[in-house]
């Protein structure tokens, strides 16, 4: 399945299916910065490929290192076994001399 060149941004497979028979999936700059992990129930699936996207952190690692180890990690992310560490802020406010730069 060719979607290369399409910058949706984003990428969900509407009904993922065991049973799907889709083996190559092109998502070559679709400005991705990350991927459902939907995508281990695709078993059939041999490339996936996701050049020209900007993938973060651990996405892009693991786009270098193969499909395996991309739908490895996406299989423990379903499973719960990895924690995802979603970005925060803390904003302190008061009034001044309040000590809120201790």
């Amino acid at each position: 399945l060719r979607l290369a060149g399409n910058p949706c941004g984003s990428f969900r497979l509407a009904n993922p299916s065991l049973n799907c028979p889709l083996r190559h999936l092109d998502l070559c700059h679709c400005m991705l910065e990350s991927l459902p992990p939907d995508l281990v129930k695709l078993p059939l699936l041999q490339r996936l490929l996701l050049e020209g996207n900007p993938l973060q952190e651990p996405y892009a690692s693991l786009d270098k290192r193969g499909l395996s180890y991309l739908t490895s990690y996406l299989s423990d992310l379903i499973q719960g076994q990895i924690d995802v560490k979603l970005p925060g802020k803390l904003f302190v406010v008061g009034n001044s001399g309040a000590g809120k730069t201790a």
